[in-house]
């Protein structure tokens, strides 16, 4: 009886993962800072120009997306790709559009 192959990744996935995990967590708390920031602004500068606010809330949706993107690659390395040293080696297209060079 043959046992199931088994091939070792040639990273230790906690290598791989814990450093991305905790610069999840840096970034879902610099979303939270700047979504309090937006909400604040809203309310209390009802007067600025239209240009100014429309730059406030374009930077609060560029960062909403960035976070998704985050949540999605995490969500394809850890769940969907689980056991899976491919998956989770490979850099999805989640990461490349949220980081351009």
């Amino acid at each position: 009886m043959s046992s199931p192959t088994s091939t070792a990744p040639p990273f230790r996935v906690s290598e791989f993962m814990g450093p991305y995990l905790v610069e999840m967590c840096v970034a879902l708390v610099l979303y939270g800072i700047t979504t309090a920031q937006t909400y604040v602004y809203m309310l209390n500068y009802k007067t600025d120009v239209i240009t100014l606010k429309t730059t406030v809330a374009a930077v609060w949706i560029i960062e909403t997306i960035h976070t998704v993107f985050l949540f999605r690659q995490v969500w394809f390395c850890a769940i969907m790709g689980f056991g899976d040293y491919n998956a989770i080696g490979s850099i999805e297209w989640s990461i490349i559009v949220s980081f351009p060079r």
